[in-house]
């Protein structure tokens, strides 16, 4: 069963992010948010993708340029359920967390459940 989701990044790395894109993939369904010249401690447009529960798990796969540091990727797979609303990927200096809401924004509110500390390649 699919349900739509809202996709934010948030910067939480100290540095601007000079550039970023997360692709997001459930059950051969895929939608990329992608942005450049995000400040610290702001959160991008939300960007719409599909996703569902059961055997199918959300795969990420995460490229980011951060000022000063350079260019940084990771890829992994994190768990939703049918009453997440958005997925905030917060970004990190040497990983990344995977935090579901069960509002339409982080902003405001504590995870309902994370993937911490997906180190990068």
């Amino acid at each position: 069963m699919s349900h739509t989701m809202k996709m934010y990044v948030y910067n939480n790395s100290g540095h601007t992010l000079e550039g970023y894109n997360v692709d997001h993939a459930w059950n051969d369904k895929t939608q990329t948010a992608h942005g450049e010249n995000l400040p610290y401690q702001k959160l991008s447009p939300p960007t719409e993708c599909i996703t569902g529960y059961g055997p199918e798990k959300d795969w990420y796969t995460i490229s980011v340029n951060i000022d000063s540091i350079g260019h940084k990727s990771t890829d992994f797979y994190c768990n939703s359920s049918h009453d997440h609303k958005c997925v905030e990927i917060s970004v990190h200096d040497e990983y990344v967390n995977c935090n579901y809401y069960k509002e339409d924004t982080p902003e405001g509110h504590s995870p309902d459940t994370s993937c911490k500390h997906k180190h990068y390649r």
